[in-house]
């Protein structure tokens, strides 16, 4: 099937209003969100049946942009998760944030692959992410973890439009020591779960005065005391704290234009 039948399957262009953004990553929506092509160079998207594969414009070319660096440099595929629903806002299982159209999860599995990558329609339906993390989650798994799995987080942090990228911490401390003192560090942020993908996160753009900005990462590296602290006994403690919450926690207020949009 060619890439361009892909990408009509969408319907119309969903961009052909001027898009915007309301509220926070974990709060908010966008109205006239674009949809990424179901794949193209360097890139495929799984799991289409799930329809979260909506993001704001600066997203979807940053996505595109990467897949051609991908592609260019033989990386292998990115395969591409969760972005956000067609209006963002909470999705019904799987994620707090992701809902205004700035997030996007791309899996570890393919990166460093060879050969034709690309996955036929009960393929990406049934794409089951891979740890790149050994059973006992205390180290990589060296052979699902190579050097150009760093390289293209890399790519990915060198975009001035990419604010921030969620890592598991072992994947943050390879990171380092991959590339030791090397600035775009900053943008490497540990946080728990994240050893099956890395989730890119774009800063508030220009044009949507109503989306609310995260304070910026510091410029520090990140690779210091700060990162050693995920591997400390409090950490492990505020690890489970955060597994046993509630099985029903609060849902966030959305702000008045996403209650509209969302027809809540």
């Amino acid at each position: 099937m060619s890439l361009g039948l892909f990408t009509n399957l969408w319907g119309a262009d969903l961009a052909a209003e001027p898009v915007e953004i309301y509220g926070t990553y974990t709060a908010g929506c966008i109205c006239n969100a674009t949809v990424l092509p179901a794949q193209g160079r360097g890139y495929q998207v799984v799991r289409l049946k799930r329809q979260r594969y909506f993001g704001h414009p600066t997203l979807i070319s940053l996505i595109e942009d990467l897949g051609q660096q991908v592609f260019a440099n033989d990386w292998g595929i990115l395969y591409i998760g969760d972005l956000s629903q067609k209006t963002g806002g909470p999705m019904p299982n799987g994620h707090a944030s992701h809902q205004n159209g700035l997030d996007a999860d791309i899996m570890l599995m393919g990166i460093g692959l060879k050969g034709d990558l690309f996955l036929n329609e009960t393929q990406r339906e049934k794409f089951k992410p891979q740890s790149v993390l050994n059973k006992t989650f205390t180290d990589l798994d060296l052979r699902k973890w190579h050097p150009r799995h760093g390289e293209v987080i890399r790519a990915a942090a060198s975009f001035t439009r990419v604010e921030r990228i969620f890592v598991h911490p072992l994947i943050k401390r390879a990171l380092c020591r991959q590339f030791a003192g090397e600035k775009w560090l900053h943008k490497i942020r540990p946080w728990w779960g994240h050893y099956q993908h890395f989730h890119i996160r774009l800063a508030c753009p220009g044009d949507s005065p109503h989306c609310v900005s995260q304070p910026e990462p510091p410029l520090k590296t990140g690779c210091g005391e700060d990162l050693n602290w995920w591997f400390s006994d409090e950490a492990q403690q505020t690890f489970r704290k955060k597994t046993k919450g509630s099985k029903t926690p609060q849902k966030p207020s959305l702000p008045p234009q996403c209650l509209k949009l969302l027809g809540i």
